[in-house]
This record gives C-alpha cells, structure tokens and sequence, in this order.
C-alpha cells in the first residue's frame, strides 16, 4: 500500500506541478468565455449595422404592391416612419429599385397568405443591410391583419400568456419538472468529459513515455504491475478533482462577482439535492472514467510508442462518446431500446447511464442492476489492463502480438 501511495503521490506532483496543467486549466474556460464574447460582439454588430442602415433609411419612400388587398394604409400614416407608394405594376417597382428611385420595393403576392412568397427588392446595402426589411415586411401583413380584427380579441393576441405544469407519476405522486434536480447530473456529465478529456491522454502518456523511454524494468523491480497501474489510474483520478476545484472555485468567484449582473434565468432556492444523486453520480462518473482509464492503460503498454498509443486510443474514446451521435433519440426516447443498449455497452455505459439519470427515468431496481453491470466491467477492464502491461510493459519496439496475449489467458 506505501508503494501504491507514492505512485499515486508522484503520478499526481509529476502532472500539478507543471506549467502546462495551469495553462491548460485555465485555457479552458477561457477558449470558451472568448468564444461566448465573440459571438455576441458578432451578433451585436450585425444587429447594429441593420438599425444603422435602417435610420439612415428613415423618410425614404417604400415601394408596395400588395394583391392580397391586406395591408392596412394607415401603418405608413405615421410622422416617423416611412411613406409607402402603393403601385399596381410590379415591372414599376422594380425599375424603381434599378434606377435608385425607391429603396426598396416589397410585392405581396395574392396567395402570400397560401405559401407564396414576399418579394422583396432592395438597393444593396451589403451581406448585413440587404435582408433590413425581410422582417418588417412580415409584420407589415401581420399588423395589417391584426389591426382587422375586433378590439376585444387583438387584446387577446396580444396578452402575454403564463403557463404552469404539474406532471404526475405512475403513482399519481407530483414530480418536480422545475429542472432543479437535473444540476447534480448534469454537473456529473460535465465532470465525466473533463476526465475523458485531460486525464486519459495523461495516463496513456505515463504508460507509454515509461515503456518508450526503457525505465519500465527498473520501475517494475520495485514495484508489482498492480501497484503501479493502481497509482497510475488514483493520481490520475486527484489530477482531475483538482481541475475541477479549480474550476468550479472560478466559477464560484465569478458568479459572486457578477452574479447580479449575469441573467441566468436560474432560481437557486429552488434547487434541492439529496445525498443519494450526489451518490449515484460519483459512482457512475468514478467507474465509468476507471473502465475508460483501464483501456489507457492497456493500450499505453500494447503500443511500442506513445504518437502509436495515441492513435489506437482515439478509436476508444470516440467510442465512449458515441451517445453524442444518438443525443436526438435519447431526448425523445431515453428509456427506448438504443438507450438501453448503450446504457450497458461498456465505454458507452457511463456516459448514457448519467444523461439517462439527468432526465430522470431510471427507476431504483435499474439502478442497482446497471451498478451491477458497471462493476463487473471494472473489474474485466481491469484484469485485461494488468493482463497487457505484464504481457507489454517489457516489449520494446513493436506491438504485441494479440494471438499471444490471448493465448496466454488461456493458459
């Protein structure tokens, strides 16, 4: 057990104490709060320069021809807004456009209320300004129907209608559909692709830089294969824990700091977690990371160099996050048969296991028999990890032969 420790003491220091873990760590959230901000500042500018074109359009005359007999004169009454010149030829309006006379000229089709579509014919104003009146054009008829409408029902179109659901269960039991307790499941998610992301290609990395760099026979003349992959996979496992601290303690801070300022639409008084999600998620996100973490390794001690581990463990993860590919049907039907088959394939098990927990449908006896099913795949993951890095560790130069490894099994 002194020996696990201090493998696990050093498979930890060796990853925390190297600039890149910072780095990389608060790389992360930054990629994305840069991304988020670039986004916005996109949209905003795009939305800017529509309104810029618009009000320097202000006063311009606004070209009509309208076959529907629907649009309401009097939206264009206004001393603000545009005049509208109602035309019966549709070749006039255009012409208008060719020939700068008008800005733009809108044609309502008679059937535009069937299907047809509005014509809309601009001066180009570039990829941003071009599309300026495509909405305006839509409310224009919109407005125009409404305005016919009695009063009493276009108070009624425009109410702004508040909805309140109440599901019951099987039971008739209330459940609660506030989504409050989805957070400790989808923070489970959310820490099961930290792991598969950073700790993974760390472990392979161990594994495989100790086998390429041929200090593998005086590691294992001090150490049993067991001791050493068990170290391996605990620091791994402390490596990521302190990422997600890390993060979480940013995250913290920055809800403090601007918390009153962010609209996150989220009402934390009405989050209730009990000890036995918090339960259920660490033990799938813990087992489902140690099967993963156990194919680390195997595949670390089959390769004869990392660049080769690296590419052969590529096929594994994408396998373990093959549910992203099905995230449709699982939404739809997350109790359905591909939803059940995933649930207990082995790299997919983990990850399907949480996101079916987050949407609520797993009832207590396929809890207990998918803690079953995890477990058993632990420990063959784990046999087969020791089994390859006996078989492996000390191959220098190729690959193992498959043939033989299983034939050693047998034996």
């Amino acid at each position: 057990m002194n020996k696990t420790l201090i493998v696990i003491k050093r498979e930890y220091l060796k990853v925390v104490k190297k600039k890149s873990f910072i780095i990389s760590t608060l790389l992360f959230p930054l990629f994305i709060i840069i991304v988020s901000v670039i986004s916005t500042l996109s949209a905003q500018q795009a939305d800017e320069t529509g309104k810029r074109i618009a009000a320097e359009e202000k006063g311009t005359q606004i070209q009509i021809m309208d076959e529907t007999n629907l649009i309401n004169r009097n939206l264009f009454l206004t001393p603000e807004g545009n005049s509208a010149n109602f035309i019966s030829n549709k070749e006039e309006g255009i012409e208008a456009i060719k020939e700068n006379k008008a800005n733009v000229f809108i044609y309502y089709p008679k059937d535009s209320i069937n299907g047809s579509k509005i014509e809309i014919y601009v001066t180009d104003k570039g990829v941003f300004g071009n599309g300026r009146y495509d909405a305006q054009a839509t409310e224009w008829i919109k407005a125009s129907i409404l305005m016919n409408l009695p009063t009493d029902l276009q108070t009624a179109y425009n109410t702004k209608f508040s909805t309140q659901t109440k599901a019951f269960d099987s039971n008739g039991q209330e459940v609660d559909t506030s989504g409050a307790k989805l957070v400790v499941p989808i923070a489970s998610i959310a820490i099961y692709m930290l792991l598969t992301s950073f700790a993974t290609s760390y472990l392979l990395m161990s594994v495989s830089e100790e086998k390429e760099n041929r200090v593998m026979e005086i590691v294992l003349s001090n150490l049993k294969p067991k001791e050493l992959i068990t170290g391996k996979i605990l620091g791994q496992i402390g490596v990521v824990i302190t990422q997600v601290l890390i993060l979480g303690s940013l995250s913290i801070v920055i809800f403090l700091a601007f918390g009153k300022n962010l609209n996150i639409g989220i009402d934390f008084s009405s989050i209730h977690i009990t000890a036995l999600q918090i339960i259920i998620a660490i033990f799938y996100t813990i087992l489902s990371f140690f099967i993963l973490a156990c194919v680390m390794v195997g595949v670390g001690a089959a390769m004869p160099t990392y660049k080769e581990a690296q590419s052969f463990s590529s096929i594994f993860i994408i396998i373990s996050v093959i549910p992203f590919y099905f995230i449709t049907l699982l939404v739809a039907e997350p109790s359905g048969p591909i939803a059940l088959f995933l649930s207990y394939f082995p790299l997919s098990s983990g990850l399907v296991l949480l996101f079916r927990n987050a949407m609520g449908v797993l009832s207590p006896l396929e809890v207990i028999l998918s803690s079953i099913v995890l477990i058993i795949y632990a420990y063959i993951a784990l046999f087969f990890a020791f089994k390859l890095f006996e078989f492996g560790s000390l191959e220098y130069g190729r690959k193992i032969s498959w043939k033989d490894f299983f034939r050693s099994i047998r034996q």
